[in-house]
């Protein structure tokens, strides 16, 4: 029960900030408007300069002009700021570029280099309604938490030479870990929904040790997985398929591990939650969220889908082929049992099942 509860809670803080979105947006444009003028000229991030650069003599100087004059740090910079993607903007392009910018100039050259992508400094400034010292806050802390927990190590780890004769102990262990945590199927990530979105299996039935450390760690694989595997579609929120069919408290996951999942998904993982599909719900969950759904704005409950009998049926077939969808799950193919070792030799940008010519 309490890995749904978690769940549950994380898309409320996840989307929670949605709902204030409008009201975010028109007070930010407001201040510009206020600040700049009712004629205020739309700039790129990097095309941006000081007020005595863009005038001399009282003649505006051209954006192309002062495009040419950016020194190689900002060259540099360009390329680390908004990559093309199919999620919808939450501020307006010219407030989001100007936040962005706001917390790249104040990210060492060391977190800039570990920023996992283009897209890191402007999903933080969308977590935080557009409060750009708030975000500068949480990514340097979510950055030296990857750097600390070695999330760029754990990706890496089926991807050692090992035929080489100085193999990493670590990389090693690592390994061990994740086959040993993944061996029954509780956490994997397999197909994507029909705009491209990858899928997250979660089966807490499966749960099959105590390990904290473990746990956490195989969490945080299925997460960058899925990261992975979306990007290559161009979006960058994935999806969750919550199968709860035959939980009990018997393999309920630690408290404490609970508590670290939910808190790495709130700090280290902003933005990154498109959908929850809930199949298989006992009464006692289905008691839990209408407690608490009185209390949830429309954008919040949108985002769980609830998925039983004929209406379960229809939901995840509108938003799935489900010919790729695990029987368990209303799909309608018997798909092949998911195999640990199979998973994790193949790919990081590929689902489980998933070929370089089917992708």
């Amino acid at each position: 029960m309490l890995l749904t509860i978690v769940v549950l809670l994380f898309i409320i803080h996840s989307i929670q900030l949605e709902f204030v979105k409008s009201e975010s947006q028109s007070c930010i444009n407001k201040d510009e408007k206020t600040t700049a003028g009712s004629s205020r000229t739309s700039v790129t991030i990097m095309g941006a300069s000081d007020d005595s650069s863009k005038k001399e003599g009282g003649t505006t100087k051209s954006l192309s002009t002062a495009d040419e004059k950016n020194d190689e740090k900002s060259q540099q910079e360009e390329k680390m700021i908004t990559k093309n993607s199919k999620e919808k903007r939450m501020f307006d392009v010219t407030v989001e570029e100007k936040g962005v910018k706001e917390i790249l100039e104040a990210l060492t050259e060391e977190e800039k280099d570990i920023l996992p992508d283009e897209n890191e400094t402007l999903r933080y400034f969308r977590a935080e309604k557009g409060n750009s010292t708030k975000a500068i806050k949480k990514i340097k802390y979510a950055l030296q938490w990857r750097k600390d927990f070695g999330v760029d190590k754990l990706t890496k780890a089926f991807y050692e030479d090992t035929s080489s004769d100085s193999l990493d102990p670590e990389l090693a262990k690592t390994r061990s870990l994740l086959l040993e945590e993944a061996q029954t199927g509780k956490m994997y990530v397999r197909g994507y929904d029909r705009n491209g979105r990858a899928v997250i299996y979660m089966r807490p039935r499966n749960e099959n040790t105590k390990n904290v450390d473990g746990n956490l760690r195989n969490v945080v694989y299925s997460l960058e997985r899925a990261i992975a595997c979306t990007s290559k579609n161009d979006f960058e929120k994935l999806v969750i398929i919550l199968d709860l069919g035959g939980w009990t408290m018997k393999n309920a996951v630690p408290l404490s591990t609970s508590k670290k999942f939910l808190h790495i998904l709130q700090e280290c993982y902003p933005e990154r939650l498109f959908k929850i599909y809930i199949c298989q719900a006992p009464l006692i969950f289905r008691a839990f969220w209408n407690l608490i759904k009185p209390f949830l704005d429309p954008v919040t409950k949108a985002k769980a889908a609830f998925c039983s009998g004929e209406s379960g049926k229809k939901n995840i077939r509108k938003d799935f082929d489900e010919t790729k969808v695990e029987k368990e799950c209303y799909g309608t193919t018997e798909l092949r049992k998911f195999n640990a070792s199979e998973y994790f030799q193949s790919p990081m940008h590929l689902t489980f099942d998933e070929t370089e010519d089917s992708s």
